[in-house]
Parts: C-alpha cells; structure tokens; sequence
C-alpha cells in the first residue's frame, strides 16, 4: 500500500527536522572559496559550465561539508546552506526587467555553481530568461500584483517550478543577493510525502491518474492557453517520487479531482514552514518532493529591495 510505505519508509517520507537541515560552511571553506573563485566572471552560460567542471573535478566526493549537503537534501527534501562569503558591494536592486546585470563578479552567482555541482548540471529554457542560467528575482515597478518572481503585492501559492513539463528541474537553488530586514519575505516550504501521508489509498491511486491539466506558462506557450495532461504524483521512476503542483495553472478533469486538489491545497498550507535567505545563505529545494511558496510584501522600489539569484539543476544521468 502506497500510504502505508510513506508513512513508514524514510526515503520517500521524510519528516522535516528543520535543525537538521541548516548545514553551515566551516570558516575555512569559506575563505578557500573566496580565494578560488571570487574573480570568476560569469557573464555567460558557457563560463558558468566552465566554473562547473572545474569546482566538480576538484571536489572530492567524499568530502565532509558537500556530502553533508547531498544527505540533507535527499533526506529532508531541502536544506539551507550558511557561511557562504558576501559580495562586499553589489548594484543596486533594478527597478524594472533587466535582462543583462552587472553581476557576473557576484560572489552570489558562485556560490550557485558550486552547489550544482554537487547536485547535477545546470538547466535552462530558452523561453525564460533567454535560457540563461542565473535567474534573478526582484519586484518591478508595475508587476506588483503579477504572481511571478517579479510580483510582490500577491502571494505565490505553493507550486512545482516548471509544472507542465517533463522535463522540469530536479532541484532549485537560491541564494540572497540582497535583503531587507523590515521586508521580512521568507520561502515558504512543503514537504509533500509529509502530506501524502496523510490521504487515504484511493485518494493516492486518484493522484497518480492523467486526469490534470496544467497549463504552460505564456512564456513558454507564445500567450496560447496550452495545457498538458499529466498526473499529480508519480511513484514510477524507480522508486523515485515526483510531484506536479501549481493551483494557478492546473485544470482538474473530474469533480472528485478537484475536491481531492482542494484538500490538498489546504493541507499544505497546514503543514507548511519558511526559510529565511540573508546574503551568505542559500537555499536548496527538492523539485520533485517538495513546493516553495513565497507571501507578499510591500516594496519600496529604492534600490534596496529585496534580490534573491536562481539557479534550476537537472540530475547528470537526466541533464540536456
């Protein structure tokens, strides 16, 4: 029975210690990171896949803090990652979309890489961000009530990044450029075997049926409302688990779907926590086990909003 195997197997029900998933960089890692890598500039993909392979190849696997951090994640579902050295000045917060910003020497972008390399390859879709790989997120002047990294004045629902597609990222990083204590703006956290568990059989049997419909960004989908079936949960990949959630984008194909999605919807508001980046931290989340949220906030749109940096990764085996 699938409810009773989340309930008593760890590697498919984990419930989240939220201690145990704060991992700090030791001092001296921290200061060897900045000396390495501090001059980098990567301003393009093909100089972030450079700094990739070379972080990779000097790594060794067994090595205690990057195991440390591989453990947690697989076993918690996310972990948040401190000590990081800070960038000891940065531009401004922008204003309005930019698509190039002068950060390739941030010490933020690094401290992405390096964390991917741990984990897979970085990913990207042309049709966000013109495929780049670093991300940044931040409120825009005119967007405020937009529910995308660019809005602010609304909440962002728990949802799976790139929900439509089979091919969505396996992991998602961020990382705080910079923050604004009075803003106080934490990622809100769900670990959804923790909920699974908590459904009765056929509601876990009705999950993993193709009777959803989730919508393609109009990124992606050229404005067109595009809706690809897919089921909720799926158990298949070797003993693996993969969740699709997004309340905004998903259509339900019988009324016992929807009723099940509601619940769902409300259980995770129950059963959900926050993480809090400040600059030199970063945050992993598992894509397939876990959904990120973030609440609104009121920016001032003075240069000091604010900035957080992402980063999708795909496991290697899976990487294209």
């Amino acid at each position: 029975m699938i409810t009773e195997k989340l309930k008593r197997d760890e590697s498919l029900y984990a419930v989240p210690t939220r201690d145990s998933a704060a991992i700090a960089m030791p001092t001296a890692c921290r200061e060897r990171f900045r000396q390495d890598y501090a001059d980098k500039n990567l301003t393009t993909n093909d100089a972030i896949i450079a700094l990739h392979r070379e972080i990779k190849s000097i790594i060794d696997p067994k090595d205690e803090i990057s195991s440390q951090i591989r453990e947690c994640v697989a076993r918690q579902g996310y972990a948040i990652v401190s000590g990081f050295p800070t960038d000891d000045s940065k531009p401004d917060t922008p204003l309005k979309k930019v698509v190039d910003i002068p950060t390739g020497n941030s010490i933020t972008e690094k401290t992405l890489v390096y964390l991917s390399s741990l984990l897979g390859m970085p990913h990207s879709y042309e049709q966000e961000n013109s495929g780049r790989y670093i991300h940044n997120l931040y409120p825009v002047k005119g967007d405020e009530t937009v529910a995308s990294g660019t809005g602010s004045e609304v909440d962002l629902e728990f949802h799976t990044e790139i929900a439509f597609d089979d091919n969505k990222p396996d992991y998602l990083l961020l990382t705080a450029v910079r923050s604004r204590t009075e803003q106080n703006v934490p990622t809100t956290l769900v670990n959804v075997p923790e909920v699974l568990a908590q459904l009765s059989e056929k509601e876990i049997k009705l999950l993993q049926e193709r009777i959803y419909f989730v919508r393609a960004p109009y990124s992606f989908s050229g404005g067109d409302d595009i809706y690809y079936r897919r089921s909720l949960a799926d158990f298949s990949k070797g003993g693996s688990f993969c969740f699709n959630f997004n309340r905004g984008v998903v259509h339900c194909g019988t009324p016992e779907a929807k009723s099940l999605f509601e619940k769902l919807r409300a259980l995770f508001n129950e059963y959900a926590f926050e993480a809090l980046l400040s600059p030199g931290s970063a945050l992993i989340i598992d894509n397939n086990q876990m959904l990120h949220g973030r609440s609104l906030f009121k920016p001032v749109f003075d240069g000091k909003d604010r900035w957080l940096q992402r980063l999708y990764v795909k496991k290697i085996q899976e990487a294209v």
